[in-house]
């Protein structure tokens, strides 16, 4: 409250801050006022509501030659585009404000995937790709550009991924791939 006293027929005013959860999805806060030590006050069903949405469209991929050299190395872009709600972060915006900009990723969801690794400054870690682009608002396109490493072994190897807003959530799976004939 801020104000230290309201009398009987006076009007309270209450300022504080709301932080929207890192959860996708609709999120209600719902309170009473209460007097401490005494009561809580009739419950006039004040509440409001706060959406926080991740989601993304595919929108293009230069995608990795359908046959590689072992060890070879060539680069990849994916364009997805926001169409949530929410903003898209890269690592340097998280570094920045690691509190409430997590970043988007490309995680690799399979094991073969994670002898694509290059070791280098695209992929934040042998799971992980980062993203290229900055901050990608609603209705924005993000780039993702980054090198892949062709395993040593011979044979069909495949890489598959999925975004994700680290520590919050993956978004859904649409099957991207890339398929790659090692010689």
């Amino acid at each position: 409250m801020t104000s230290s006293s309201v009398a009987s027929g006076q009007n309270a005013t209450f300022s504080f801050n709301v932080r929207a959860p890192l959860a996708s999805g609709l999120h209600l806060i719902q309170f009473v006022p209460v007097i401490e030590g005494v009561q809580a006050l009739r419950n006039n069903d004040m509440q409001f509501a706060v959406r926080n949405n991740y989601n993304y469209q595919f929108v293009s991929a230069v995608n990795p030659p359908p046959t590689m050299t072992g060890g070879s190395t060539t680069t990849v872009n994916v364009v997805l585009k926001n169409t949530g709600s929410s903003t898209w972060y890269n690592d340097t915006e998280y570094a920045a404000d690691p509190v409430n900009k997590r970043p988007m990723r490309l995680a690799i969801i399979n094991s073969d995937g994670t002898n694509f690794y290059p070791n280098d400054s695209t992929w934040y870690s042998n799971t992980r790709i980062k993203m290229t682009s900055s901050s990608v608002a609603s209705g924005q396109n993000a780039t993702f550009s980054f090198n892949v490493r062709a395993p040593l072994a011979s044979g069909l190897h495949l890489i598959q991924f999925v975004p994700v807003i680290e520590g919050v959530q993956a978004l859904r799976d649409i099957n991207m791939m890339y398929a790659v004939r090692v010689e």
